[in-house]
Parts: C-alpha cells; sequence; structure tokens
C-alpha cells in the first residue's frame, strides 16, 4: 500500500491510474477483468474522470474455494456496484466469466476497444493464458493488456 492524493491505494492501482492518464485527455476506455469487491474500479473511476470502465467478473464461487461461498461473492458484486455508484454512467458491470464476457462485448461496445484491459480474475496459469488469447484482440493499437498476481507462490500451483 502507499499514500496517493491523502488515500492509501495499492501499487497495481498507481500503475493503472498512470497508464490510464497518459492517454490524455480524450476518453478512455478500459476493462477490469476480475473486480471481486470493486476496491480497484472504485479507485480509478475517482482518479481518471475520463475513464469508462467496463467491470467484468462472474460473481460465481468456485467449487473448491475453502473460505469464499456464494453469498460471499453476492455481497461482493453488491458491494462492487455501490462503490462504483457516484460514477454510474462511466461503468458497466458485466456479470459474466473472462471469456464469456470478451466474446461478447465487441456486440455491447460497438467495435470501439480498449486502452487497457487489466487481468486479475482467476490466477491458474490455463486461466491467465485463456484470458489473454480472449482479451488481446479487443485491445487497440497502442494500448495496454495488463495483469496482477502473477508473481505469487500460491497462484503458481
Amino acid at each position: 500500500m502507499m499514500k496517493y492524493r491523502g488515500s492509501e491505494i495499492y501499487d497495481h492501482q498507481y500503475w493503472l491510474i498512470n497508464r490510464l492518464k497518459a492517454f490524455g485527455d480524450r476518453p478512455v476506455r478500459s476493462a477490469e477483468v476480475g473486480c471481486a469487491s470493486g476496491r480497484s474500479s472504485e479507485v480509478l473511476l475517482r482518479e481518471v474522470p475520463n475513464l469508462y470502465l467496463v467491470m467484468v467478473d462472474s460473481w460465481t464461487a468456485p467449487q473448491d474455494h475453502p473460505r469464499r461461498d456464494q453469498a460471499w461473492y453476492d455481497r461482493a458484486c453488491q458491494t462492487a456496484t455501490s462503490r462504483t455508484a457516484f460514477a454510474s454512467n462511466r461503468r458497466q458491470a458485466v456479470r459474466q466469466r473472462s471469456v464469456e464476457a470478451a466474446q461478447s462485448l465487441p456486440l455491447i461496445l460497438d467495435g470501439d476497444l480498449f486502452d487497457l484491459v487489466f487481468i486479475d480474475a482467476c490466477h491458474v496459469y490455463e486461466s491467465v493464458l485463456e484470458d489473454c488469447h480472449a482479451w488481446w484482440p479487443l485491445v487497440r493499437s497502442g494500448g495496454t493488456l495488463s495483469g496482477h498476481d502473477i508473481d505469487s507462490e500460491k497462484d503458481r500451483r
């Protein structure tokens, strides 16, 4: 965590803010794939006023998760929506699995591409690879495909 403009934010949030601001004052389109409770979504929408954010998460409990049941994921979805309500005209929550969302979004976006796609969904290698393949075609030329939690021991398994 680090201090940024009087608030505590994570390092990856700081990097994302700066990357999004680097696109200038024009409208910026981004997707956050794996939103959980919307903490990063809220920070990005507050700090980048020209951002339109597509928040993608299935908000569905995996069968083998040891600590989180479906009620936890339902609360996370509600929290993400509440946290970002101040920017409801600049965000869209998509409750789908990552790859399914990537396949359906071109229809929703009328062919527009993303300036930045941030992947932070399932951290299993095969899933991350599948996400990268699904989302890369939706990133405009000169845009950024990035991710998070790629080097923790628990995610290497």
